[in-house]
């Protein structure tokens, strides 16, 4: 509401007032004409007023009859305003809104309070809208309450604006709604297939590992067997001699131990796969030792870290235990010494990467993993962590390295994550973890 609207009718209160229409009004409050009680002097400058207003303007007595109503109001039903006089708004408006009209003014009467609101209005035969309307109680010159007196504003063309606006904003709502759903969905996929990546990247690592204890494996066995195929046909022609028989014992025991070693090569690395592989597939909880993890996570990443002229060092003491996720804890890992091994020592020819694990109080493990390559620039410390940011765009770099390590870190091990940098000197991740996080947060 306008603060004119409300200056208008203070000036219908007041006008009402000052000429002291109190015995007009109760006159007219026992249901008799106009004419009979009040002359066209003392009516005309009320008139007058309530005609000056754009807007539809009434008074109304005690039973909520119409005594005067301005020419906007006469316009608006297609009638002459003296007409309506004695009317009530059942006489104009559908029994619903009649009945709110008629309560809205019972309200105003009994409370001696203005009304101020936005109601549905009757805006000609069969004709509805809106308006902003005012009501004040009317009173006599011994202050009791004899009517009630009001301005309505049509707003349908507003209220008509306002709800396609908002059927807009319920529309770009749904729209943008479905489009976050989207995003996540996507990214949901985006971060599975990054999974599904790295350990095909595993698999591929520990494939060309195991090449050399298997072809080791092979070229021995196919070697004792030529041997025992040789002793088999010495001794079958009775030419075995005691020389031959000892060169062929050395040479089974030698083989027998390269074989030995070459197969327990192959299934340490078997076992370590398998155990990562198991737990990266997996959000399973189990008691394991953080060294013996890392170290299996470092044998996975051994062929790939061995083609980058960096080094990789870890610091782990054999006692830091933990009953926690490790699959998660293995991704967070490769992601960091990727991430590091990829970003760090871009433009050098050789960097550290050192992994270092101490006791953080009696129940939670600090884990750094440091480097000293070129640090992070300033400008990007505050978004490192978000989904799809990377420096190495179209060159390999998907943007959700460091965004699956900060979700992991804070939602699965229930951690937290700090990042430090020193550009020109290196960057720091810092990972601390409870031992033994509360079950309440449980994934599983």
């Amino acid at each position: 509401m306008n603060a004119d609207m409300g200056a208008l009718i203070g000036l219908v209160v007041a006008l009402l007032a000052g000429i002291a229409l109190g015995a007009g009004l109760v006159a007219w409050s026992t249901r008799r004409s106009q004419a009979e009680h009040a002359s066209a002097a003392t009516m005309l400058p009320i008139q007058a007023l309530l005609d000056s207003i754009d807007d539809l303007a009434w008074i109304k007595d005690a039973d909520s009859r119409f005594i005067l109503v301005n020419r906007k109001f006469g316009d608006v039903f297609g009638v002459a305003p003296a007409s309506l006089i004695g009317k009530t708004d059942f006489d104009l408006s559908a029994p619903a809104l009649a009945e709110q009209y008629l309560q809205d003014d019972l309200r105003v009467m009994h409370t001696r309070q203005p009304s101020r609101r936005e109601e549905r209005i009757t805006r000609g035969p069969d004709q509805y809208g809106w308006s902003e309307t005012v009501k004040v109680p009317v009173l006599d010159a011994s202050g009791r309450v004899v009517g009630t007196a009001g301005v309505a504003r049509d707003i349908t063309e507003r209220r008509q604006a306002q709800e396609i606006l908002e059927s807009r904003v319920r529309e770009r709502t749904q729209e943008l709604s479905s489009t976050v759903e989207q995003l996540k969905t996507t990214q949901t996929e985006l971060v599975t297939r990054e999974k599904m990546a790295a350990l095909g990247s595993m698999v591929a690592g520990i494939a060309h590992e195991l090449n050399t204890p298997i072809g080791n494996s092979l070229l021995v066995a196919s070697t004792l067997l030529e041997d025992a195929n040789a002793l088999d046909a010495q001794v079958k022609a009775g030419g075995l001699t005691r020389a031959a028989l000892t060169d062929y014992l050395t040479r089974s025991h030698d083989g027998a131990d390269i074989l030995l070693h070459s197969l327990h090569k192959a299934a340490e690395l078997i076992t370590s796969f398998k155990q990562v592989a198991v737990d990266q597939a997996s959000t399973s909880r189990r008691p394991f030792i953080l060294d013996k993890m890392v170290n299996e996570i470092v044998a996975i990443l051994g062929p790939t870290l061995r083609k980058l002229p960096h080094n990789l060092e870890c610091h782990i003491p054999p006692d830091i235990r933990l009953n926690s996720y490790p699959g998660a804890l293995g991704q967070v890992m490769t992601n960091l010494i990727n991430n590091a091994m990829i970003h760090a020592f871009e433009g050098r020819s050789n960097g550290c990467v050192r992994l270092v694990a101490a006791r953080d109080g009696e129940h939670q493990v600090k884990i750094t993993v440091q480097d000293d390559g070129s640090g992070i620039p300033p400008e990007h410390m505050h978004r490192i962590f978000d989904p799809f940011f990377t420096t190495k765009l179209g060159r390999g770099g998907s943007g959700l390295g460091l965004s699956i390590v900060y979700s992991l870190v804070n939602e699965t091990l229930q951690g937290h994550i700090a990042v430090e940098t020193d550009p020109g000197h290196g960057s720091r991740f810092v990972v601390t973890l409870p031992l033994n996080p509360p079950l309440t947060g449980d994934p599983t």
